[in-house]
């Protein structure tokens, strides 16, 4: 039985019982048209063949259709409702650099200034909702596109400013001056996170058909990616000093060099979505593009460069220090993993949902096998993301539940032929475990 998380849990609706707005004629989108739907919804029957976009109005939160026919989805339609990109930050300013010194009143260079801080960017929108309560057969061809959106990058910290250079010695005032100490550089801006994407809700008293040419993606939004940290200001050199022949005075000493900034840390991915198909008959290709992972995180920002210590006036004086350097920011998390809900809940091992474990979800199975990131209709039955000897056995102990499965001109496979299938997969799994070169998705 698969693992249904708490928010799926599936409320099993009648578009019969509806209550809302006024049914309406049949819609019918053509082929490369547009409409736009943010609410609900009453229809007799909905037959998309060109673009229903989700949103708009002030309060854009997705559709619902209530609909007492059909619903269908062409494999040219397109339902889009993805969360908006957040727009990208502001890298910070330079910091001002510090004045050189005079003589009389002021001959050691001033202290630069450090430089102000990059602006995150905007978090991604989250994906839309859209929900189908119909009476007749649901039937999905064409795509639905409720993903997350990306969060803008951040912007980088702003440089520190230099110090400034000691004053030369005169006559009067042989020693040079001190170089001025540079600022820092400012912090790279933190990631954003990406918006967690979209609800989708099939919901069939009838049947419910989910095509090969479907592809349904409800995954979270990227993370923003960090700022760098800016590079520290460069130390004010020292003033020479007085030279009559011979040096009159001693050199001024260099300014240290200003500190490398904070690097930013990448912004989280998403969350995925949720995916809930329900019927009382249901027939979903094993190859179906089912997509709720939870987005990439974005990459963390690199340190700023420490910066250099200012040169030692002649004669004597001392260079600068170096400033110092952070380390690199961490790279955003995955986002969470979404949810599959299918009601009523499958027999383990029918993978297209057609209510019998036959050939037909073997050859899911075997297609998939040792793959990652799959779902239930791609042979995953224990829902934790992998097609694995786990789930062949499953669908072995249940193989020919459900009723008798029409043979191909092949033949179903016999018992000794799934056991021979099952002693492969273990054999594989074996194989692939000992080579380390099983690839899993980085989600949770």
């Amino acid at each position: 039985m698969p693992r249904v998380c708490p928010t799926a849990i599936v409320v099993v609706l009648s578009a019969s019982v509806f209550t809302g707005p006024a049914l309406a004629a049949s819609l019918v989108i053509p082929q490369g048209s547009t409409s736009w739907f943010n609410g609900t919804y009453a229809y007799e029957s909905v037959e998309i063949y060109g673009t229903a976009r989700l949103g708009g109005g002030l309060y854009p939160t997705g559709a619902t259709f209530n609909v007492t026919g059909h619903f269908f989805l062409a494999d040219t339609g397109l339902v889009l409702g993805p969360g908006d990109d957040g727009a990208d930050g502001l890298h910070g300013a330079r910091g001002a650099p510090g004045r050189d010194g005079t003589w009389p009143s002021s001959p050691n260079g001033a202290n630069g200034g450090g430089g102000s801080a990059g602006i995150p960017g905007d978090p991604g929108g989250a994906g839309m909702r859209f929900s189908v309560y119909a009476d007749g057969q649901i039937t999905v061809n064409g795509e639905i596109i409720l993903t997350g959106g990306s969060a803008g990058w951040s912007g980088n910290g702003g440089m520190g400013g230099a110090g400034g250079d000691g004053a030369n010695g005169v006559a009067s005032y042989p020693n040079g001056g001190d170089g001025g100490n540079a600022g820092p550089g400012s912090s790279g801006a933190p990631g954003r996170a990406g918006g967690n994407g979209g609800n989708l809700t099939l919901n069939s008293d009838a049947a419910l058909v989910v095509g090969p040419t479907a592809r349904i993606d409800v995954g979270g939004g990227l993370g923003g990616d960090a700022g760098d940290g800016a590079g520290g200001g460069a130390g004010g050199d020292g003033g020479r000093a007085y030279y009559s022949g011979t040096w009159q005075g001693t050199g001024g000493d260099g300014g240290d060099g200003g500190h490398g900034g904070y690097a930013g840390t990448g912004g989280g991915g998403g969350a995925g979505g949720a995916i809930t198909l329900s019927a009382p008959a249901k027939q979903v290709s094993g190859l179906a593009g089912l997509d709720f992972a939870g987005g990439g995180g974005g990459s963390g920002g690199q340190p700023g460069a420490p910066g250099p210590g200012g040169a030692g006036g002649l004669p004597d004086g001392s260079d600068g220090s170096p400033g110092g350097q952070y380390p690199a920011g961490p790279a955003g998390s995955v986002g969470a993993r979404g949810s599959l809900a299918i009601w009523p809940v499958p027999t383990g091992g029918d993978a297209n949902l057609d209510g019998t474990i036959n050939y037909l979800d073997l050859g899911v199975v075997a297609t998939t096998y040792g793959q990652s990131g799959k779902t239930w209709v791609h042979g995953d039955f224990t829902g934790e993301g992998l097609v694995n000897y786990l789930d062949l056995g499953i669908l072995a102990t249940n193989y020919g539940a459900g009723g008798l499965s029409r043979a191909p001109s092949s033949g179903v496979p016999e018992p000794a032929a799934l056991a021979m299938l099952l002693a492969g997969g273990l054999a594989l799994r074996r194989r692939v475990r000992c080579s380390g070169r099983r690839e899993r998705r980085t989600e949770t």
